[in-house]
């Protein structure tokens, strides 16, 4: 489908996009949860054993200003204890202690003071070991630097007694009957700077023994952490999924190729006349026609569908004439025209069936007949009219005129004054001529033929007709004034986003196709290559020339 705009994309636009890219959805998933199993099969198995530490931070500075303590914040304060915990000089001195490799981490437990240092390794005793060396290891250089903290607090408060002492001894040298309150108030202040000291260094005593506590020891896991291949395959299964519809979204946007006939009416400024479902591998392999096989299936509804779309616009003005063309080969032209023919004789009108891609005649090979004489023959006068003409014998009403043998210059055949003078006779003979022309971009004939036509109908391939070729053959048909009524959509898959009520009031599905194959269909002029078939529907008498 090609890209539109984010505005005019709706959730069901992604849906269809999804659903017509499923396979995408199940072999990315499916390719992600394969690697990731066999990479966790393939990795080293990993333990972890946690200890749990209580800490309660005291600081030295909270003796000498007990205020601080309620200032503090205490998540802060566990923040500090965390850094500590993950500190490289921490790592450093455990490292020193464990050869085997490691690696450390550490968390806040339940909003407490608790600390969760984790050690995850190879080997579940090497995990457990290196945990209670971890914890054994933080207390101790945290009481280290508490010492270190109380110790400098220390020196601070006995400087500040020696500086008192200094002035006692001034004082008390130079005698001052006013000094005497002074006095008082240095010894006062040295006092409680003495029991603050006492309280530093009873403090630091109690930091240089303990100063946290171990609350749960490590014990060696049984199971690993990782690798987990039921978590991982759950996790790839997710990540693909992802992966997936993000792929199949981005090829969707970069493809140029027409997906829906909503692309189909965007490029070309035309109705879509009909979506055609896709044809089964015995009509796709053996040239055979849906329409005289399966008349009740679903695709057969949808030439009937575009017979009718055609009939309404021809209420407006008459279409004797209509021809089928695309912008290049392969894209469904002759099996619609051939089908469309099929579907108009059934609906009661008598319908003439014209081969006119010279080039690459194809017509005669749906109805087991022979190219030549045809078309070709009947314009350079090697055969008459009557000659080429045939007349199906199970579709009333359905005269096929083939293209004959291929001439040296088809252009400069159909743009000649017979083509014009031969389908007034035809149409004379008849009610509609269905005319099977040569693709667009490759040559002219098409454009040719489009001034003596009354109604051409592009018929475009779903995923394989790009926006560009669309856009080409649109502007060669506006060049040439041609009567661009409409324009068909083949190989629609069932579910990819333009689907129609095909089934309504039928009996699908029919009887299955006859076995027998298109090469013994019957026709009255004598040119056939083999025996008429059995057919789904009795013969009737052929039609006259």
């Amino acid at each position: 489908m090609a890209a539109v705009s984010s505005s005019d994309l709706h959730l069901r636009d992604y849906l269809a996009v999804l659903r017509r890219r499923w396979l995408l959805l199940l072999v990315v998933p499916v390719a992600t949860i394969l690697v990731t199993v066999v990479l966790s099969l393939l990795a080293e198995s990993r333990y972890r054993s946690t200890v749990e530490v209580l800490v309660s931070p005291q600081r030295g500075t909270d003796l000498v200003d007990p205020t601080s303590a309620a200032i503090a914040s205490r998540d802060r304060d566990i923040e500090n204890e965390l850094a500590l915990a993950r500190s490289d000089r921490l790592e450093d001195r455990i490292r020193i202690r464990v050869e085997q490799p490691f690696t450390l981490s550490a968390s806040r437990a339940n909003d407490a003071d608790v600390l969760a240092l984790s050690v995850e390794s190879g080997d579940p005793e090497v995990a457990a070991t290196t945990a209670d060396i971890y914890a054994e290891e933080l207390l101790s250089l945290r009481r280290e630097l508490a010492v270190d903290e109380f110790t400098a607090t220390a020196g601070v408060v006995q400087q500040a007694i020696d500086d008192i002492d200094t002035e006692l001894a001034e004082l008390e040298a130079e005698p001052d009957g006013g000094a005497e309150r002074e006095l008082r108030a240095l010894e006062s202040r040295r006092q409680t700077l003495v029991q603050q000291l006492e309280a530093i260094q009873l403090n630091t005593d109690l930091a240089s023994q303990r100063s946290a506590f171990v609350l749960n020891p490590a014990v060696a896991p049984d199971s690993p952490i990782s690798p987990n291949p039921l978590r991982n395959a759950i996790a790839a299964l997710v990540v693909g999924l992802v992966l997936g519809a993000a792929a199949a979204l981005l090829l969707d946007y970069l493809d140029d190729t027409v997906g829906s006939k909503a692309d189909l009416e965007r490029m070309t400024d035309a109705p879509n006349l009909a979506v055609v479902p896709t044809l089964e591998r015995q009509y796709r392999e053996r040239r055979d026609l849906v329409t005289r096989r399966e008349p009740s299936s679903p695709t057969s509804e949808a030439y009937r569908s575009l017979r009718t779309s055609i009939q309404f616009i021809g209420l407006k003005r008459p279409i004797r004439s209509v021809q089928l063309t695309s912008a290049r080969q392969a894209e469904g032209k002759t099996t619609t025209a051939a089908n469309l023919a099929v579907a108009i004789a059934r609906g009661g009108q008598r319908v003439t069936l014209v081969d006119c891609d010279l080039r690459n005649p194809s017509i005669h090979r749906y109805f087991g007949l022979n190219a030549s004489p045809g078309l070709s023959s009947v314009v350079v006068g090697d055969a008459p009219l009557e000659a080429a003409l045939t007349a199906v014998v199970d579709v009333p009403g359905l005269r096929v005129l083939c293209a004959g043998d291929t001439p040296p210059n088809p252009a400069e055949l159909l743009a000649g004054t017979h083509i014009p003078n031969l389908f007034a006779h035809l149409q004379t003979e008849g009610d509609v001529l269905v005319i099977d022309s040569p693709p667009i971009l490759p040559v002219t004939d098409a454009l040719v033929l489009s001034y003596v036509v009354d109604a051409t109908v592009l018929v475009a391939r779903a995923g394989d007709t790009t926006m560009k070729e669309l856009e080409l053959a649109v502007d060669a048909l506006g060049q040439v004034d041609a009567k661009l009524i409409g324009t068909t959509l083949n190989d629609i898959e069932p579910g990819a986003g333009d689907r129609y009520g095909y089934r309504y009031g039928y009996g699908y599905p029919s009887q299955r196709p006859n076995e027998s194959g298109p090469s013994g269909n019957g026709h009255t002029n004598g040119r056939s290559n083999g025996h008429a078939a059995p057919s789904t529907t009795p013969p009737v008498p052929p039609l006259t020339n």
